[in-house]
């Protein structure tokens, strides 16, 4: 199978949207690491929390896809060296570079940090640490030729679904000090079923497909309806009305409702992203340039979202002026500094970029 340049756009389009819904968090009545104190929208925070039903899932979704095709065309050693150069690599060059600055900048300007805490460092790069765990899983259930029945692979996804938000809680509450460790074990549980999804329709793509031509409209008719259900519950709880409903609505909602809606909408909506990208076929400069930078772009952007946010906090801005100030600024200078540095060696190495290798041919001329 050749790559498909329509699901590489759909991944980078992901990727940056983080940028949007991130800027939406300093508007939110909810704690952020930056929120400010002039501007609240619960409508902003809304719209970009439909975007963040889905968003993560596809994201690992597409990653199974990706990693299985890497290794069915290169090898299994090529795609870990591979993800050794993309991932581990700028995990922790940028856990230096970008990381490490914003923990500062927030404990000097933002609010005072109390005590140290290893998310508070590692928030902005979890994605990163789970998409390790899911490839290094991945090698060792491959060089195992370990293979599930059908029946393991639900009962697996119903455990993830069931199973990751307890675990948070028990981790949140009994082990305090390890609440990061927590957090990345019940976001891998969470999002892991998505990984194997992706690979197994990788393996059945063309059955897949036309599995999915056919139920088109189910599948968008149910995403529809899911998608409502839970951004009102999400309006809510940000209103506070929520916590304000019987035991009797809220514990079996969340213990069984929330999660089995949160995984039906994101895998509809996943599969209908996933049938209509994977159709795109054509190529432009703007798309290529798209996907090669989203991912710099999106590790950049997060300390300049808390400083341009708190430095433009004041109340004569109206608040569209003020969310299109934090989003141009967290754009427009990531995306300066991946064109002028690009090619410089230094940059390719912090955030994984393809590095071209110039081989110059010298041509003898024959002997007479």
């Amino acid at each position: 199978m050749s790559r498909m340049p329509g699901l590489d756009l759909l991944r980078s389009l992901l990727i940056l949207e983080g940028i949007f819904y991130h800027a939406s968090l300093v508007f939110s009545p909810h704690q952020w690491i930056y929120s400010s104190p002039n501007y609240n929208s619960y409508s902003l925070t809304l719209f970009f929390y439909f975007f963040h039903l889905f968003r993560m899932e596809t994201f690992f979704f597409l990653a199974g896809f990706f990693s299985t095709l890497v290794i069915q065309k290169k090898g299994i050693n090529f795609f870990l060296n591979d993800r050794a150069r993309r991932l581990v690599i700028p995990f922790f060059l940028s856990l230096l570079l970008i990381c490490i600055p914003q923990y500062y900048f927030v404990d000097k300007y933002v609010h005072k940090i109390n005590e140290y805490k290893l998310e508070n460092l590692l928030s902005h790069l979890w994605f990163l640490s789970i998409l390790v765990i899911f490839i290094f899983s991945q090698i060792f259930y491959i060089r195992k030729k370990i293979i599930l029945s059908k029946i393991y692979f639900i009962f697996f996804i119903f455990f993830s679904i069931f199973l990751h938000k307890p675990l948070s809680y028990f981790f949140n509450r009994v082990f305090i000090d390890f609440s990061y460790l927590g957090f990345i074990i019940s976001n891998a549980l969470k999002y892991i079923s998505f990984y194997i999804i992706g690979i197994y329709i990788f393996n059945n793509i063309d059955f897949i497909l036309k599995k999915i031509k056919e139920n088109l409209f189910k599948l968008i008719t149910i995403s529809t309806f899911t998608s409502l259900i839970l951004i009102f519950q999400y309006y809510l709880f940000l209103k506070g009305s929520w916590h304000n409903m019987s035991n009797l609505i809220q514990k079996p909602y969340k213990i069984i409702l929330e999660p089995s809606l949160m995984f039906i909408n994101a895998i509809s909506i996943t599969i209908v992203l996933f049938y209509f990208f994977s159709k795109m076929n054509f190529k432009s400069r703007y798309i290529d340039f798209t996907i090669k930078s989203s991912l710099v772009i999106y590790l950049i952007h997060h300390p300049i979202i808390i400083m341009t946010a708190y430095y433009f906090d004041y109340q004569k801005l109206s608040y569209l002026n003020y969310y299109l100030i934090i989003v141009s600024f967290s754009f427009v200078i990531p995306t300066i500094l991946y064109v002028l540095l690009r090619k410089n060696i230094v940059f390719q190495i912090v955030f994984g970029l393809k590095r071209k290798v110039g081989i110059t041919l010298v041509h003898k001329q024959p002997t007479q």
